[in-house]
């Protein structure tokens, strides 16, 4: 019954809510005219009738490998959910990615102070100073090799504190996970990195709504008739976060007691990250081209010690493998260096040209909607990684985000509890196995 609930609320199917999404970021970005793009975002307008046909190419590809990857050939599958796992060991597996979060918050903080960061700096930052934020990100909070990257783990402790929370109550767990989001604020405001909290909430809500919300026969009809207008809810609360942090980070520095007030400064500068995100791939594509390498689809690989040197020897010329930015470099001959992202609609045409860009579409649509499907039936592997895969299929017009270096240590720490978590019901006997209802009746 609860995988009905599930299925019938449209946005939480990939194909949907990523047609959804580039109906309005790619309709916008193409109609804004360029005397727009430059006296709103400082950047001339790139985003042609070409750039078009390349975004709705990656969307309908995607969509039509999402729908694909949602159907099934009608065998009966053995669940593998809450009573088949090793609850002993997913609580130790949370304790882990918890003390590897908190380690990597604690060198990168000790880092910053012996760098030299000052309590001034900070209620600098807070307090909206002009520079502060750029002299603290760039100055004080560089990235630290392997250090950083153990940030991540609270991505996979949030997921499974989740379904731990779920299950039995958020006694066990309810602490850890505020100390995660706590750090993750602290990073997103003096970081300037908003993705640090959004990557969390994401799959927290994703997780609650199926194994909380939709199992409840306490919902009431009315409740679950609202729920396909969500999205409408999500943008409003966007745009709060967004202002929020935007007012600290650019408002008081650098926009406060200009043309705009700060509204309709804060609405304007939402959606330049969008459409500026569109109009930056089609600036990277027209002036680097295809490189013929996979950087951008599998950015962490660049990010591995070995590998990437390696990589280094496989493809000599790439571009982005030179001194300095060259990235950067183009958008600040030619757009605006200040909105960088790239969005994730071009960067694989960029990689692999447009052909293979379909194809790279077509797989990933694929992938998430067998991890869609999943999680509907809530299988232990569809509660893990598609709430992390949505955070991709949300920011997707930004960013390609399933290829960066920050998500690696997630995909690797959810996949070993994925398979052990398999693995395990495999060894049950089929009548020991849990039925589905059984298994949402508990829940």
């Amino acid at each position: 019954m609860s995988e009905t609930r599930a299925r019938g609320i449209w946005w939480l199917h990939p194909g949907w809510i990523v047609l959804a999404m580039a109906a309005v970021i790619i309709t916008a970005a193409y109609f804004i005219p360029d005397s727009s793009f430059r006296s709103d975002w400082r950047t001339p307008k790139y985003f042609d009738s070409n750039s078009l046909l390349i975004c709705c190419a990656a969307v309908a590809t995607f969509a039509l490998g999402a729908f694909t990857g949602t159907m099934h050939g009608g065998r009966p599958q053995t669940c593998v959910a809450f009573n088949e796992l090793s609850w002993e060991w997913l609580r130790k597996t949370f304790s882990f990615c918890f003390w590897c979060t908190a380690t990597g918050y604690a060198t990168w903080a000790g880092a910053a102070a012996a760098r030299g960061v000052s309590l001034s700096l900070v209620t600098g930052v807070l307090r909206g100073e002009k520079g502060a934020a750029y002299t603290m990100k760039e100055t004080y909070l560089g990235t630290i090799s392997g250090v950083t990257t153990l940030t991540q783990f609270g991505i996979a402790a949030v997921v499974l504190g989740a379904v731990m929370g779920a299950r039995s109550g958020w006694k066990t767990v309810r602490l850890r996970m505020a100390a995660i989001f706590a750090m993750a604020l602290v990073r997103a405001v003096l970081n300037s990195e908003r993705l640090a909290v959004i990557e969390l909430a994401i799959p927290l809500a994703l997780v609650l709504l199926r194994l909380k919300l939709l199992n409840s026969e306490r919902l009431s009809s009315r409740a679950r008739s609202l729920l396909p207008f969500a999205p409408v809810v999500a943008c409003v609360g966007l745009l709060l976060v967004f202002a929020g942090f935007e007012y600290l980070r650019s408002w008081t520095s650098f926009y406060a007691g200009g043309d705009l007030g700060f509204w309709q400064f804060a609405s304007l500068r939402l959606v330049g990250y969008y459409v500026t995100a569109l109009n930056n791939g089609a600036v990277i594509l027209h002036y680097v081209g295809t490189t013929s390498a996979p950087y951008f689809i599998l950015r962490f690989l660049w990010k591995l010690p070995v590998i990437s040197q390696a990589l280094g020897g496989m493809f000599p010329n790439l571009p982005w493998d030179n001194d300095g930015d060259p990235y950067m470099t183009v958008l600040d001959l030619h757009a605006n260096p200040e909105f960088n992202n790239g969005s994730g609609y071009f960067m694989p045409a960029v990689d692999v040209g447009l052909t293979g860009s379909l194809i790279y579409w077509l797989l990933a649509g694929i992938a998430c909607g067998v991890f869609y499907r999943l999680y509907t039936r809530q299988h232990i592997a569809g509660l893990l990684f598609y709430p992390v895969l949505f955070v991709g299929v949300a920011e997707m017009p930004r960013i390609l985000y399933w290829g960066e270096g920050r998500i690696f240590p997630v995909y690797v720490i959810l996949a070993i509890i994925a398979w052990k978590s398999v693995s395990a019901a495999r060894k049950l006997p089929v009548a020991e196995r849990p039925a589905m209802e059984a298994v949402e009746a508990g829940s």
